[in-house]
């Protein structure tokens, strides 16, 4: 849209739908069908814990499963199935998000104060993972939007492969973090 010869980037409500229906979905996933989850669950797979000994193949598991919905999104971007491939993403990275925090308040919190506030921790982390993505998927929008109809200039996509990097150091940071928190919850 434009306003007076400047574009005006509006974010779309669908991306926050998409997102906040997905944990709502994840959440009553881990509620019905997750009663066979054990502590043991969380020291591997999507909610990573650190472990003892790294191995190879957690340690490829752990960038892949964070790189791959970060990887969609900046490959959408560069064109026009950017809007339901972002929402798609988000949908099925909220679900695997609300089966990890509903799983994980199920699972460790207890009447130890402690328990309480690294479970607190692991859910907020989660939180600000999933709004990084949101966040990228407006900040594709907006990639899409001003190279639309302009070409795809070197300035451009230089800019967005560092927003790219930047966002995904930040998930990586956030996932390790989390991943510690259950290491801490799982002792």
């Amino acid at each position: 849209m434009t306003e007076k010869g400047t574009k005006r980037i509006v974010a779309d409500p669908l991306y926050f739908f998409c997102m906040a229906g997905g944990l709502a979905f994840g959440c009553v996933i881990a509620a019905f069908f997750g009663k066979e989850l054990s502590k043991a669950s969380f020291a591997g797979g999507f909610a990573h814990a650190v472990p003892g000994a790294f191995s190879l193949r957690d340690v490829a598991l752990a960038f892949f499963l964070q790189a791959v919905p970060m990887l969609l999104l900046y490959y959408a971007a560069y064109g026009h199935l950017l809007r339901p491939t972002a929402a798609a993403v988000l949908a099925f990275r909220s679900i695997m998000g609300g089966c990890c925090i509903a799983a994980s308040v199920r699972l460790f919190l207890s009447d130890d104060a402690l328990s309480a506030v690294l479970v607190l921790l692991f859910v907020l982390f989660e939180l600000l993972t999933l709004s990084l993505h949101l966040s990228f998927a407006y900040l594709a929008g907006h990639f899409f939007l001003s190279v639309k109809g302009q070409g795809i200039r070197k300035s451009a996509v230089g800019q967005f492969t560092g927003d790219f990097l930047f966002f995904y150091g930040l998930i990586l940071f956030f996932y390790i973090v989390r991943g510690c928190i259950t290491a801490l919850l799982n002792s």
